[in-house]
C-alpha cells in the first residue's frame, strides 16, 4: 500500500534533478531569508525595480563605465555639446565632473545620455536593454517609466517603444491577447455523394480479437460514416486493401480524401497508391486539425455512443461498433436536415417491424425524390457553411498583412513537445522567427523555413496563421549590431535513440544487397542487410516493391561507361 500523490507532485518529481536532496537547516533559512527580498515578479503590481546598474560588458568585451562613455561623447552630440559650452544659459540641466544632469525637481535629477556608438551598438540602446531586463522584460511604459528614474535623452520615449516592441525575447515569451488569426475557410462543398470523404482513426481501445483501433471514414456531402476495426500496427500497405473492401465496393473511388497527417496518410505506398488511382489527398497543415474538422466532430460523437454502452471492463467495444454506425447514418444531421441513409439510399432502412399503409410510388417518382434530397442536403450545407463562417469569424481576425513572403514570424510553441525536467509553465510561447517562404492567404496557410534540430522532429513547415506571431524587425539605425533572434535549447535526451524513418533506396554488391536508411535526423546511411532485416521499415520497402524478400529486389543496371 502507499499514500495516493497529487498530480502537481508527479510531474515536479518528474522535473527533479535525480542528485536533489533535501535541504538542510541553513538552506531553508538562507531560502527564506532570500523569499523576504524583493524580486522582479513580485513587484509588478507596485512597479518597484531595484535601481538602475551598468553592466560593462558588450558582446563578452569590457567597456568603459558609463560616465566616462557619456563624457567622450558630449562634444559630439548636436543638443548636449551646447550645454557643454554654455551651463549656465540652460536652467534644467546642471554639468557637474563633466557629466550632465537633468534637473527633474530640487532633490531628484538624471543623467543625460548622449548619442554615441560603443563597438558598433548605440549607447543609448545599451542603457535600455539593461532598463528592459531590470524590470524583466515588461512593457515599454513600464521600461519608459523605470528608465525615466534615472536617464534622459531627447527621443527616449520614441526609441524605448521602438526597442519594446521589437525585442526578440518579448515577442517569444508573450501571449497574445488578440483574437485567433486566420478567418474560416471552409472546405468546396461536395456535389454528389461519396466525392469527397474525410478519415481519420481514434483509439487505441483494449485489444479485443486482435483488434484495438476504429478507421472513421465518412461522406462529406451525406455524413454517412462507416466505422472499420483495425489494429494500430495495421501499415498503409494493409489499409489500402481494407479501403477497397469497405468503401470503393460500396460507393466507387472518391476525387478527394481529407485527413490529417498520420503517418499511415504520408507514408509512399498510401501517396502512390492514390496518385496512381487519380485520388487527390487533401491533408491537414501543422497541428490544425479543425482542417478536417467533420472526421473530428464524428470521432467526438462516435465515442460518446460507445462510452453509454460498452461494460466496465470495455472488452465489448467491437461488437457494438455496427449499431453505432447504423444509429449515426440513421439519425437526422442538422447541416442538411436529412439523416445520411436518407440522402445516400434514398430511405432510412428500419430496424424494427410496423405496420403501414401501402403506397404504390413509381420508380421515377422515387429517383424524384432521391435527387431532390440530395440538391436540398446541398443547399442546406451552403446554408449551414455561411453561418459557421460568420459565426466563427465574430471570434478570429484576418491574417496579419505582415506574414508575406521573405518577411519572418515566429512560432506557437502550443504543440511543440517539451525537454525532459523542463515545466510548461517556463517555456517561451514562441520560438524564432523563421523566414516565410510561402504563403496561401486564401486558406492561412504558411511555409516557414525551419532550422534543422525542428526538421529532425519531424515538424511538418507548413503551418496555420493561428500557430505563427509576425516578427518585428529591428531597425538597424537605432539599434545597429543588435540580436533580432530568440534562440531557444530544446536539449537532446541522452537516453534517446534514434529511429529510422523509411529505407529510401538498395544497392546489390555481390550476393549480399545494401539499403540506404534514412534516419530521424534527416541523415541518410547505407546499411548492410544485417542491420536492417528486423526493422518495419524493411517491410514496408518490400512491400513498395511487390515483393517478399529482398533477394526478389531486382538489380539496377549500371550506368553504361561513357566513350572518350
Amino acid at each position: 500500500m502507499r499514500d495516493a500523490v497529487e498530480p502537481r507532485e508527479v510531474e515536479a518529481n518528474a522535473m527533479r534533478p535525480p542528485q536533489e536532496t533535501h535541504q538542510s537547516e541553513d538552506q531553508e533559512q538562507t531560502t527564506e531569508s532570500r523569499g523576504s527580498e524583493l524580486t522582479v515578479a513580485s513587484s509588478t503590481t507596485n512597479e518597484t525595480f531595484k535601481p538602475f546598474t551598468w553592466k560593462p560588458n558588450v558582446g563578452g568585451k569590457n567597456i568603459p563605465n558609463l560616465e566616462k562613455l557619456c563624457r567622450n561623447a558630449y562634444e559630439n552630440d548636436k543638443t548636449f555639446r551646447k550645454i557643454i559650452k554654455h551651463p549656465k544659459d540652460h536652467k534644467s540641466f546642471e554639468v557637474t565632473d563633466g557629466i550632465i544632469y537633468r534637473k527633474i525637481d530640487a532633490e531628484h535629477k538624471v543623467t543625460c545620455i548622449p548619442e554615441s556608438n560603443v563597438r558598433g551598438r548605440r549607447l543609448t540602446e545599451l542603457v535600455i536593454d539593461q532598463a528592459h531586463r531590470i524590470v524583466g522584460h515588461l512593457g515599454a511604459r513600464i521600461t519608459e517609466s523605470y528608465a525615466r528614474r534615472f536617464f534622459w535623452w531627447t527621443t527616449l520615449g520614441p526609441d524605448i517603444k521602438a526597442f519594446c516592441d521589437s525585442c526578440s525575447t518579448c515577442q517569444a515569451t508573450k501571449t497574445s491577447n488578440q483574437r485567433p488569426q486566420g478567418l474560416l475557410h471552409a472546405l468546396p462543398i461536395p456535389s454528389t455523394p461519396w466525392s469527397s470523404i474525410g478519415m481519420d482513426f481514434v483509439g487505441p481501445f483494449p485489444m479485443v480479437d486482435n483488434l484495438d483501433y476504429i478507421w472513421v471514414v465518412l461522406c462529406r456531402l451525406t455524413s454517412l460514416v462507416h466505422l472499420i476495426p483495425l489494429r494500430t500496427t495495421n501499415t498503409a500497405a494493409e489499409l489500402a486493401p481494407i479501403f477497397m473492401a469497405e468503401i470503393v465496393r460500396l460507393h466507387g473511388l472518391p476525387d478527394t480524401i481529407v485527413s490529417d497527417r498520420d503517418p499511415k496518410f504520408t507514408s509512399q505506398f498510401w501517396t502512390e497508391t492514390h496518385r496512381l488511382l487519380g485520388i487527390k489527398l487533401a491533408k491537414s497543415t501543422a497541428f490544425h486539425p479543425q482542417s478536417n474538422g467533420v472526421s473530428e466532430r464524428m470521432i467526438r460523437k462516435v465515442s460518446q455512443i460507445l462510452r453509454t454502452v460498452v461494460r466496465p471492463d470495455q472488452l465489448d467495444w467491437p461488437k457494438h461498433l455496427p449499431m453505432v454506425e447504423f444509429s449515426i447514418n440513421s439519425s437526422v444531421v442538422a447541416s442538411t436536415g436529412y439523416a445520411p441513409f436518407e440522402l445516400t439510399y434514398g430511405y432510412v432502412p428500419k430496424m424494427i417491424k410496423m405496420i403501414e399503409r401501402t403506397e404504390y410510388a413509381g420508380v421515377q417518382d422515387f429517383a424524384d425524390k432521391a435527387r431532390d434530397m440530395v440538391l436540398n442536403a446541398h443547399d442546406a450545407l451552403i446554408r449551414a457553411r455561411i453561418d459557421q463562417t460568420y459565426h466563427a469569424n465574430q471570434k478570429r481576425r484576418s491574417d496579419d498583412k505582415r506574414l508575406i513572403t521573405g518577411n519572418k514570424a515566429y512560432l506557437s510553441m502550443e504543440n511543440l513537445n517539451l525537454p525532459k525536467a523542463r515545466a510548461r509553465k517556463l517555456m517561451p510561447k514562441y520560438i524564432g522567427p523563421y523566414k516565410i517562404l510561402s504563403c496561401n492567404r486564401e486558406n492561412s496557410h504558411y511555409t516557414l523555413e525551419l532550422p534543422e534540430e525542428l526538421l529532425k522532429r519531424r515538424i511538418h513547415p507548413t503551418f496555420h496563421a493561428r500557430l505563427l506571431r509576425p516578427a518585428i524587425k529591428n531597425d538597424d539605425v537605432h539599434f545597429p549590431n543588435r540580436e533580432a533572434t530568440f534562440f531557444y535549447d530544446f536539449g537532446d535526451d541522452p537516453d534517446k535513440e534514434w529511429n529510422v524513418n523509411l529505407i529510401v533506396d538498395h544497392k546489390h554488391i555481390g550476393n549480399t544487397i545494401f539499403f540506404d536508411v534514412q534516419w530521424e535526423t534527416g541523415e541518410t546511411t547505407r546499411e548492410p542487410y544485417i542491420n536492417c532485416k528486423e526493422l518495419e521499415a524493411l517491410d514496408r520497402y518490400l512491400e513498395l516493391h511487390g515483393v517478399k524478400h529482398w533477394r526478389e529486389l531486382q538489380k539496377k543496371a549500371k550506368a553504361p561507361n561513357k566513350k572518350m
